[in-house]
């Protein structure tokens, strides 16, 4: 598997909302969710949030919302792959309500299935 490295403004939504929206292109939703969840691991991990109250208090959201983005992370590494690459195309199409069957499988064919049984669904 290819490695990635990538970075994504996650400024508090008032700094966000000064840029200029035209100047940057936003990632589809499922690609910008999993590269969150990478850094918010990142920076639990290196100590740039002291905890996920910390982090979540850096963000500007609820630590359920921080809970919800950290699924992503969990999920088995050719999935993330596929969701990086955006391989099929129509994974990029799909909202994080649409993926939710899929971040809450544990099992690593869970995961699989349901994705495969979205994307199925979605020809």
């Amino acid at each position: 598997m290819q490695s990635f490295e990538f970075k994504v403004d996650v400024a508090t939504r008032k700094r966000s909302k000064q840029r200029n929206r035209h100047q940057t292109k936003k990632l589809p939703p499922l690609q910008r969710l999993l590269v969150l969840s990478h850094q918010l691991e990142a920076a639990l991990a290196d100590g740039r949030a002291a905890s996920f109250a910390d982090a979540a208090r850096q963000l500007g959201i609820s630590q359920a919302r921080l809970s919800q983005i950290r699924r992503f992370i969990r999920l088995v590494p050719d999935i993330q792959e596929r969701i990086l690459l955006g391989d099929p195309p129509e994974i990029l199409t799909l909202s994080e309500r649409e993926f939710l069957d899929v971040l809450l499988a544990w099992a690593p064919e869970n995961q699989r299935k349901h994705l495969d049984q979205l994307l199925a669904n979605g020809d």
